[in-house]
């Protein structure tokens, strides 16, 4: 509801993506919570026939994803099209939704494979949309609250300003006599600020996310076979991994030090640490 409404603010003409948006969020839902009592309802007669219940199972995993997909492009597109002085969502806010979607798309694949990362309980399909729809809700918690969003308009004509969640404040506003205008006291600067672009703390979450996955998908396959990983741990080159390792801290040290360059003014060497990691 609250992602309907302050789509409804971008234009009057793109009330269709708003409520694509909402129909889509419903009915995704509602997808989500149907196959859990699908799966309640295949585990509450253990002793009913296990033909009926692996097709009760069968029913509760295959379940169709193209309304969190729809829901993600209306988002995507809405914010895309919004081109107003003041947009309602950072423009960021989209290419996480169409990363969303495209994330999104394999899980579409799931009723033709039984094992491998396309099954319903593979990586691609079940781990990796389960990882990025999480991180949506959280990202979508934040952005329609966010610094784009400082003018909430309420029915009735009255108009509250949240300038005290703005790293900025803008010029204050004389109250005319159809709207009334809080505006936060100065004496309460804002605190806890997060240093940092939003888009870059929305990469390193979502890359975070993803190597977490990775990571305990890892440590159960290890845990279910112990003596196959040790003596495959024996095939390892720990020279490779070593060249690896100071390849990537390298390329790090580079960027770090050309963005510290690049902003005491120093263009030329900063070029030069970005093509030596390139180079590296």
């Amino acid at each position: 509801m609250v992602i309907t409404r302050q789509m409804l603010r971008i234009r009057p003409e793109q009330k269709a993506l708003a409520y694509l948006q909402f129909g889509a969020g419903l009915a995704a839902w509602q997808f989500l919570l149907v196959p859990l009592l699908v799966l309640a309802a295949a585990t509450f007669r253990p002793e009913r026939n296990p033909e009926v219940k692996q097709a009760l199972h069968d029913l509760g995993w295959i379940m169709p994803f193209m309304p969190f997909v729809l829901q993600s492009f209306a988002i995507a597109l809405a914010v895309l099209l919004d081109t107003g002085p003041t947009p309602v969502f950072p423009r960021w806010l989209a290419y996480f939704n169409l990363l969303e979607c495209f994330l999104f798309l394999p899980a579409m694949l799931l009723t033709f494979f039984k094992t491998g990362p396309f099954a319903y309980h593979g990586l691609l399909v079940f781990w990796v949309p389960l990882g990025v729809f999480g991180l949506w809700m959280l990202v979508m918690a934040w952005g329609p609250t966010g610094r784009s969003s400082a003018i909430s308009s309420w029915p009735g004509g009255l108009t509250v300003s949240r300038a005290c969640m703005l790293p900025e404040r803008s010029a204050p506003v004389q109250p005319s006599s159809s709207a009334v205008r809080l505006e936060a006291p100065e004496s309460h600067p804002r605190t806890g600020h997060v240093p940092g672009a939003a888009g870059v703390w929305v990469l390193l979450l979502g890359e975070m996310s993803m190597f977490g996955l990775f990571f305990g998908i890892f440590m159960d396959a290890r845990a279910g076979d112990r003596e196959l990983f040790a003596r495959s741990q024996q095939n390892l080159s720990v020279t490779i991994g070593l060249v690896n390792t100071v390849v990537l801290l390298a390329s790090s040290l580079f960027v770090v030090q050309g963005v510290r360059v690049a902003r005491g003014g120093e263009a030329g060497r900063a070029s030069r640490f970005v093509t030596g990691q390139v180079f590296v």
